[in-house]
């Protein structure tokens, strides 16, 4: 989907999606082709941890959905808020984008940080900050670079990359091209851009940075003028790119093979509704899967379901409310 670029929008469309569903839609359901095992990760997955995003919160699980804990707690006032989060190459912390909002008497102003969250000492930094702009993308690389990528408020056709080392030194800044980036590999050589749907038919595309001066497509993925398509992402390896999307009542994932240019299609949970919005992460083992479906304001808590690319086993548990939006595998 494409990002809104106005932060009072982002908080009221997000709103109105939660709320407006259909409240007779029925409770979302495991695809039953594979093995649904409640609770329990699929078998031979080697991921260790499990984060989700609440709005301005971080909660840490075990790996199976339980003994959750809040470690991150960033709601000052009312237009606080948490926009994404990276997991670093070894798993000791993760980077993040925290926005607070606040009113100096006259205008109500923005700040967007980029924090770093260290998960062994619990010390959580700013390294970077602005109220010029909007940080829409952030990636902690396999290098310990932190790339990170922002639209000006005033004129959001005007994009910035910036490389920054996660103490903070070394800031980098270059000239960015997509105002609809979702994702970057690892290596930042790939960037995954959100859906494209003034095209016929619609498509997702793959740009290689290092072609036509950073601006090449590599890869376009098509799908149905009917399709819902949320943002993808790529494995921590690059080797994989995997998009969710809505078809009828069935949220399905596109695997795309980045070396073959191939892909498959999967569906993980049927009889959502027509609303439903879903928020995809892949584990540094470049299998494991956690996908978030949003709840229902007045009926249902989001849930989380974990599966392997290779594996058709899912298993699924609720998250702590309807407003957990995304879930963040290692």
């Amino acid at each position: 989907m494409k990002k809104i670029y106005t932060h009072f929008l982002i908080l009221l469309i997000v709103s109105v999606l939660f709320s407006c569903k259909k409240e007779e839609s029925n409770v979302p359901v495991v695809n039953t082709s594979g093995t649904n095992n409640p609770n329990q990760p699929p078998s031979g997955s080697s991921a260790t941890k499990l984060f989700t995003l609440d709005t301005a919160k971080i909660y840490q699980y075990s790996i199976n959905g339980t003994n959750e804990q809040t470690i991150v707690n960033r709601k000052i006032g009312n237009s606080s808020y948490i926009n994404d989060l990276s997991l670093s190459a070894d798993g000791s912390e993760f980077v993040y984008i925290d926005v607070q909002g606040a009113s100096n008497g006259t205008v109500y102003i923005f700040t967007h940080q980029i924090r770093i969250f260290d998960l062994e000492k619990s010390n959580d930094n700013s390294i970077y900050s602005t109220t010029d702009a909007i940080i829409f993308v952030v990636k902690y690389c396999a290098d310990g670079k932190i790339f990170f990528a922002t639209k000006n408020k005033l004129d959001n056709d005007i994009i910035k990359y910036y490389i920054i080392n996660s103490d903070g030194t070394g800031l980098k800044e270059s000239q960015g091209y997509f105002t609809n980036l979702v994702d970057i590999t690892s290596s930042r050589r790939f960037m995954l851009l959100s859906i494209y749907t003034l095209g016929s038919p619609p498509s997702v595309s793959i740009v290689d940075s290092t072609l036509d001066g950073g601006t090449g497509t590599y890869h376009s993925e098509f799908f149905s003028s009917s399709d819902f398509v949320y943002d993808g992402t790529f494995s921590p390896n690059g080797k994989k790119v995997v998009i969710p999307f809505l078809d009828g009542t069935d949220i399905n994932i596109r695997i795309v093979d980045m070396d073959t240019k191939t892909a498959t299609t999967r569906t993980i949970v049927s009889g959502v509704g027509q609303y439903s919005f879903a928020g995809i992460t892949i584990a540094n083992d470049n299998n494991s899967v956690a996908l978030c479906v949003p709840g229902n304001q007045s009926k249902e808590k989001s849930k989380i379901y974990l599966f392997k690319l290779d594996d058709t086993a899912i298993s699924s548990f609720d998250a702590k409310s309807w407003v957990v939006n995304k879930a963040y595998i290692y």
